[in-house]
């Protein structure tokens, strides 16, 4: 597909491109130590963690996913928020922050190191870098059908491109950069997505209009209720069962990742206080609540509105918002929504490489192969680590283009690694903090 895009259009995404390498360039004159580069220097508001712990989040896997689902699957997606993610962030502020701040450590293998001991950070070291490569090259896909859907690039120029971007502004200001174009992203994804969903809505008649529609569909009634039919695993479009989807996704999936995804966990460790990190999983589960009317919505509007969405011959489920966008926005909004778009998968994957080349130099090369070495050493490591992700990020995103729903891919990815996270929790403990 091709977006409309006209001169306005490109401006807008312009400005966004040399406000985001400004911020990478500000914040390089920040860094002077590995701890600044790696964590901020510890030095961070918690309305400024929060709002990036949020955004980090707001990835392809999220934007495009879970639009996807909501397409697919209809009402029922928003288990994904309110049961599979808003009680463990909440969990995660409460208990698990201030254990993880309070610790002084780097990273959440780093605190298995304290816990546990040093086989068990290098497995958990292990299995999170390989995860967040697989990640990150679903938000680099992501990225890539935007870029593509722009200029009509090629899949693998269009991954190779998106991927620079974010490597520069990463390499330059580390996590400092990513966590300040993290918030100024936040706000770019609202203005892009809330036109979206306003304007669908207004095209199919507001929610009684969708609701009538969505039953004329193939998702049929059953689209719209969450927990109607959950009594079997065959009795709603989502195929689980009340208490798979309480226990499997509200607890194993749930907690096993918002508790010990570093990804998340790290915007923490950069607040200024165990407070402020304690508030940051807190902060940013107030607006997750909200994030399905700019996700499941305009899924299900897309459902309607392409009859062909999906099924064979048609554009697959992760185009929902790119077809939308360009069938209901004029020029210069449909600027900001490509923007937003942009935005959303840069902050993904921001976040995957950030948190991959601290536990690649902390937990694993520093704490398994050279220790006691210079830091700026290790800070020099870092950015090499950055430069190796962002590569192996773009393998990964040539993986994650074979799947038709890329949330499909992310969670059967996500639950085998929860398996790993569960064994290194139930390992031994000689050393309790």
């Amino acid at each position: 597909m091709r977006l409309d895009v006209n001169l306005l259009d490109y401006l807008v995404l312009a400005l966004y491109f040399v406000t985001v390498l400004g911020i990478g360039f500000a914040a390089r004159r920040a860094v002077r130590t590995s701890l600044d580069f790696f964590l901020s220097g510890r030095s961070l508001p918690a309305w400024i963690t929060g709002l990036a712990f949020l955004s980090a989040n707001l990835g392809a896997t999220e934007i495009l996913g879970m639009a996807a689902n909501g397409a697919q699957y209809g009402v029922a997606t928003v288990h994904y928020y309110w049961i599979g993610a808003v009680p463990a962030m909440v969990f995660l502020g409460i208990v698990m922050m201030p254990f993880y701040y309070r610790s002084k450590v780097h990273s959440v293998p780093d605190f298995l190191r304290r816990r546990f001991n040093g086989q068990t950070q290098l497995l958990n070291a292990i299995t999170f870098a390989l995860a967040q490569v697989l990640i990150a090259g679903i938000n680099l896909y992501a990225l890539a059908l935007v870029m593509g859907a722009l200029l009509g690039w090629p899949l693998l120029l269009s991954i190779v491109v998106s991927a620079a971007i974010v490597l520069v502004y990463v390499v330059l200001g580390g996590l400092s950069s990513a966590i300040y174009n993290e918030v100024m992203q936040f706000f770019v994804i609202l203005a892009g997505l809330i036109p979206v969903t306003v304007l669908g809505l207004v095209k199919v008649g507001g929610f009684s209009g969708l609701a009538d529609k969505v039953r004329q569909s193939a998702l049929g009634d059953p689209g719209l209720h969450a927990w109607a039919g959950t009594g079997s695993a065959d009795g709603n479009p989502l195929g689980a069962h009340w208490i798979g989807i309480v226990l499997g996704l509200g607890f194993v999936l749930s907690f096993g990742y918002w508790t010990t995804n570093f990804a998340e966990v790290q915007r923490g460790l950069s607040a200024r206080n165990t407070t402020a990190a304690r508030l940051t999983p807190i902060v940013a589960a107030y607006p997750k609540l909200m994030i399905p009317a700019v996700t499941v919505i305009p899924g299900l509007v897309a459902l309607v509105l392409f009859s062909d969405l999906g099924k064979p011959g048609g554009p697959q489920y992760n185009y929902a918002i790119p077809l939308l966008m360009g069938d209901l926005l004029p020029n210069g909004v449909l600027g900001v929504a490509i923007t937003g778009l942009l935005a959303s998968f840069m902050a993904g994957v921001a976040a995957n490489i950030s948190g991959l080349n601290t536990v690649f130099t902390y937990d694993i090369w520093r704490s398994h192969v050279k220790k006691d070495m210079p830091d700026e050493y290790y800070l020099r490591l870092g950015r090499l680590a950055t430069v190796g992700g962002v590569v192996l990020g773009i393998g990964a995103a040539l993986i994650a283009s074979g799947f038709s729903n890329i949330m499909n891919y992310f969670q059967y990815m996500h639950s085998r690694n929860s398996r790993t996270q569960v064994i290194c929790r139930q390992a031994p403990s000689p050393e309790p903090i």
